[in-house]
């Protein structure tokens, strides 16, 4: 790659990360695999999991125990369709849903 793509490329992941930790959402982004290869400090904070926590597949620990396993078969079959409960760290659980690479979260019902 060119150094001036480089740079651009740069600042553009520089921006990305300073909006999504800015962000009260939770975000998450994974590769095509599947795999997760980042999630903000709101994710953080409504998982409680780290960011090295939250890795790979390290992710599915915020998923509740009950739904886990059938998320996790629907991620890896067609990872921007899967939905579960998220498990907060005050043992809420929260309905997540993920469509175009996008999650939200609603408030506990």
């Amino acid at each position: 790659m060119r150094p001036e793509t480089l740079a651009a490329l740069r600042d553009s992941e520089a921006r990305f990360r300073a909006m999504s930790d800015a962000s009260p959402l939770g975000i998450f982004v994974s590769d095509a695999q599947g795999w997760c290869v980042y999630t903000n400090a709101a994710y953080h904070k409504i998982s409680g999991l780290s960011f090295d926590e939250t890795l790979g597949t390290n992710w599915s620990r915020a998923i509740h125990p009950d739904d886990r396993q059938r998320v996790l078969a629907e991620w890896q079959a067609k990872p921007r369709a899967a939905q579960d409960r998220s498990r907060r760290r005050s043992a809420s659980c929260s309905p997540t849903g993920a469509s175009s690479g996008r999650a939200s979260t609603r408030p506990d019902e």
